[in-house]
Formats: structure tokens, sequence, C-alpha cells
């Protein structure tokens, strides 16, 4: 894809507008079911592809709406992400974080992508989860800081 080609006019229309578009950290992973060969959905869902974007189309009429929980369960470290990013760019913030759950499909599949469908006798015969339904394959979730749950 051709970001400037795509991206370009879109900006330079909501910036005669006087309008800013956002783009959320997020890989929007888990947006299509795990039938899907891949589940990350969103381009700007890293920092290196946002300030690519940015590089690519200067305009100030596009930044970001930033989710700290999203970069934690990619184990990435959320202070590290705002001290590298262009901070002009920051218009809006989350407020909530991510407990990773302790699972043995967490540790078959990994933390940072869902489990994935697989053929159940295959799965059965290898000893590896898998989900119970399309939507079943987390191994985090969101919570509002000040917020525990026992566990």
């Amino acid at each position: 894809m051709n970001i400037k080609k795509v991206f370009g006019p879109i900006v330079d229309y909501a910036e005669s507008l006087g309008v800013t578009i956002v783009y959320e950290n997020c890989p929007m992973e888990g947006w299509r079911s795990s039938r899907f060969t891949s589940t990350f959905n969103n381009l700007p869902g890293v920092l290196a592809a946002r300030k690519l974007m940015y590089a690519l189309v200067p305009s100030k009429a596009h930044g970001e709406i930033y989710d700290p929980s999203h970069d934690i369960w990619q184990n990435t470290d959320p202070v590290e992400v705002i001290e590298e990013m262009d901070i002009s760019r920051l218009k809006r913030v989350h407020v909530k974080t991510t407990r990773m759950l302790s699972s043995k499909g967490r540790i078959e599949w990994g933390g940072m992508y869902p489990m994935q469908h697989v053929n159940e006798e295959l799965a059965k015969l290898a000893g590896v989860s898998i989900p119970q339904s399309d939507w079943d394959r987390h191994h985090y979730t969101a919570m509002l800081p000040g917020f525990w749950w026992n566990r």
C-alpha cells in the first residue's frame, strides 16, 4: 500500500476542514475470528508505523489516540513508547491497563497473539489448547487502574 497516495488526500481534506484524524495504537487483533489467516488489522498499531506515516504525510492533521494497554500486552513498555513518540501528535489517552492472564494457552501460543483455530483432532493429539469459540482466545484482559480481580 502506498501510504502517501492513500492517506495524503484524506489527511489534506481533514486539514482543510480543521479536523484531526487520529490513529489508535492497537493492532486490532481479535477483530477477526481465529479462522482468518492474519489477525493484525491496523497498520498504525505500532509506533514505527505511525512515525513512518507522519514522515510520508507530514501534516499535523493526523495524530494519535494512545492506549497503554495495547503496548503492555504486546510486551512493550508504554513509558518508552511515550518517550519516543512525537508528543505534539498525542491527542487522546485511554486510561486503562492490561492484566496478563496465566493459562496453558498463553504458554503454548505466547502472549502477544491469541490461540489460533486448528483442527480439533490434531490439537487433541498434540495436547495443544485451542479456542472454545472463534472469539475465545485472548491471554489478557483490559482493566481500569485501581480495579483488581482476585485470581
